[in-house]
Formats: C-alpha cells, sequence, structure tokens
C-alpha cells in the first residue's frame, strides 16, 4: 500500500521516500499525539484506494462479452476473496481456475473433419462451409492430450461415431495435431480401441501426429504397433487416399 501511495502522489525516485522518513520521524519525535486520532478508517481508505487502482472493469467486460465461462469463474473468484480471508479466498481461486482446466482436459469433444473443396486440407465443417466427405471414411480429430483422465470418454465418443456413421465407416483416421502427450491408460485405451474396430473390419489410421513427446510416447506404448507401421501418416489427406476406398 506504501508503495501505491507513493506512486499516485507523483513520487518518481527515493527521495520521495526519504521524505516521508523524515515527516513520520517528526511525527514521533513531536506528534505521538496527534497520531492517537488517526482512525482505521484511514488504512480502510488506503486499502481501497489500492484496490481500486487494479480493479480492471474494462478488462471484466471484455472477459464477459468474449467468455462467458471465464467471467463466470471470475466472479466467483471475486465472491471468495470478499467472503473468506484474502488469502483463502485467493487460494480457492487458484484450485477453482485449475479445477476448470483439469475439466477441460478431461472431457474434450472430438471434431469430425471434412475436405475444404478443391484442396488437400481436412478442417472443421460449418454452415457455411460444410465442406465434402469420402463415403466409407471418417476423419475425427483428438483435441486433447491422451491421458487417464480423458481415454475412456474419448474412446467412447470415438465409437459411438463410428457406431452412427453413414455410410458406414470402413476406415477411421484419426487427425492427432492436437494430442501432446500420451500415458500408459491413453495408449491401451486406443490399442484396445483399434482392435475392436480391426475385429469389425474398420481400418484405424493416424495422422499428423507431430508433438515430438505423444510420437515418442506411442512408439514404446505399442499403439504403433497396434494401429500398423503403415497406417502412420504426415497428413490427412496421405491416409484418405493411401487407405480409402479407390
Amino acid at each position: 500500500p506504501s508503495t501505491a501511495i507513493v506512486a499516485g502522489s507523483g513520487g518518481r525516485s527515493q527521495l520521495a521516500c526519504l521524505f516521508a522518513v523524515a515527516v513520520f520521524a517528526g511525527l514521533l519525535l513531536v506528534g505521538t499525539g496527534l497520531l492517537a486520532h488517526v482512525p482505521r478508517a484511514a488504512l480502510a481508505g488506503v486499502l481501497l484506494f489500492v484496490g481500486a487502482s487494479i480493479f480492471r472493469l474494462s478488462a471484466m467486460r471484455d472477459i464477459r462479452r468474449r467468455s462467458r465461462g471465464e467471467f463466470a469463474q471470475m466472479l466467483a473468484t471475486l465472491l471468495l476473496i470478499v467472503v473468506l480471508p484474502i488469502q483463502d479466498g485467493m487460494i480457492a481461486g487458484i484450485v477453482l481456475a485449475l479445477v476448470h482446466g483439469l475439466y477441460v482436459v478431461a472431457r474434450p469433444r472430438p471434431v469430425r473433419l471434412a475436405r475444404v473443396p478443391g484442396t488437400s486440407v481436412w478442417w472443421r465443417p460449418n454452415a457455411v462451409n460444410p465442406g465434402e466427405t469420402v463415403p466409407g471414411v471418417l476423419v475425427i480429430s483428438i483435441p486433447a492430450p491422451l491421458h487417464f483422465t480423458n481415454a475412456h470418454y474419448l474412446a467412447r465418443l470415438i465409437r459411438l461415431s463410428v457406431a452412427t456413421a453413414q455410410p458406414p465407416a470402413r476406415l477411421l483416421v484419426l487427425e492427432a495435431t492436437g494430442v501432446i502427450d500420451i500415458d500408459y491408460t491413453g495408449a491401451r485405451q486406443m490399442i484396445e480401441l483399434v482392435r475392436q474396430l480391426d475385429g469389425q473390419g474398420v481400418r484405424v489410421a493416424i495422422a499428423r501426429l507431430e508433438a515430438p513427446r505423444a510420437a515418442a510416447a506411442a512408439e514404446t506404448s505399442g499403439l504403433i504397433e497396434a494401429v500398423g507401421p503403415g497406417r502412420v501418416f504426415r497428413t490427412v489427406e496421405e491416409a484418405v487416399r493411401t487407405l480409402g476406398p479407390a
């Protein structure tokens, strides 16, 4: 608080602090009676001044406009700091942010991709640009690392996508740009998925497994072996042209 007061008063050097020390020493020598009448409200005023200087209302409006989830998280943290002691409120806010981040990783939504017409690029379709598909080919992007927190969930959603694909899928390409890491549980779930789909006559390929950590984990865990060395590709288009229907 004292630093904020000095800066807010126009202090720009150590002389401001030395002057404050001199004034304080003078009060101790000849004005101690005056200090007894300084109410606690003065300290409250200092804290309110500091709080107002760091309260970013414009940033809060911007967060509300761009991300309702983060705005709700911010309001919850603000309420926790008001209700609880400041230190406890800040810790609770940090824990809330960590829980939110863990939820995002634990519950990612696989995205079905389509080819941009006239190109070899496979991208997320939308109402304006629905893209084009190849009959019998299903391309799914995995937008998160494969960990114990989400592996079973992702495998279940991928199975559901294959089961409901029309026309029935004969080739599943897993676009793995977003897979930055694979742990043991994630690898086991994917290996089980590959074997199950292979038994149903659905070939599985992996494309764009670019992250070095994830690529190394896929190799050492046996995932690449389960998929097959000839089914790992640099691009989705390469996988579709190699393994897709003629």
